[in-house]
Order: structure tokens, then C-alpha cells, then sequence
């Protein structure tokens, strides 16, 4: 899904309606145009306010750069890993990364791929 500006407000309304059940997860995968690592952030932590057992993964292309940010729920950190899921994505776009379980980010550089990470990402999860 593509992103282009609007509110903070609408940007999040559209992300609760974005996150889908997969199993016993709640799942979001979401590709922004021109967000902030920061700006990220804020909506992983106010979506992890509204829903459990949530795993995010945000990309954000910005100046012809790729920034990735993988999210997982404390209660699923068991089964899924953060830093490895961002560092398998963002290498399928010529970059790398890493970080906690529960928490990771990476840059890519081949902003061409960002749907074939994306869709990785969905597999793996």
C-alpha cells in the first residue's frame, strides 16, 4: 500500500485497517512514502497500543533511500525475531541490518525491490 500525505490521524485509521489476522497473529506489512524512522516508530508504538500478538513491518522510501523497521510483540519474540526478519528483507534490496528481538532497522539501497522485501517479509512471517 502506498502512502502519500495526508494527517497523522487518517495515517493511522488506515493502518488499524491494514493489519490483518494471520494464525494468532496480527500482522502489518506497510510500504510509506517520505516517513521518518521517528514518524515510524510512533505508529508501531500507538498500533501496539491497539492490538496484541502484532508484528509490524514498515518500509519507508525517502530521497531515493529505503528504510526498514521490523516490530514484534513482546509475548511473540519466542517465534519470530525481529533483527532477523529486518536483516533477510533489506538484503534482498542490497542492504542490511539488525537489531533486538522485539525491535530492528535497516537501510536498503535498491529502492526496486522493495515490494519483492515486502512480500518476503509476508512469507517468513
Amino acid at each position: 500500500k502506498r502512502l502519500k500525505s495526508s494527517s497523522n490521524k487518517d495515517t493511522f485509521e488506515q493502518l488499524k485497517q491494514a493489519v490483518e489476522k494471520k494464525d494468532d497473529i496480527n500482522l502489518l506489512i506497510y510500504k510509506f512514502e517520505d516517513a521518518t524512522t521517528d514518524q515510524m516508530r510512533d505508529y508501531e508504538n500507538r498500533l501496539k497500543q491497539t492490538f496484541d500478538n502484532l508484528v509490524i513491518v514498515f518500509a519507508s522510501l525517502s530521497n531515493n533511500k529505503l528504510i526498514f523497521t521490523v516490530s514484534v510483540d513482546d509475548s511473540l519474540t519466542n517465534r519470530y525475531d525481529a533483527g532477523k526478519i529486518v536483516r533477510e528483507i533489506s538484503q534482498l534490496t542490497g542492504g542490511n541490518g539488525g537489531g533486538r528481538k522485539n525491535f530492528a532497522q535497516a537501510g536498503g539501497k535498491d529502492i526496486s525491490k522493495v515490494d519483492l522485501a515486502l512480500e518476503r517479509a509476508h512469507q517468513i512471517i
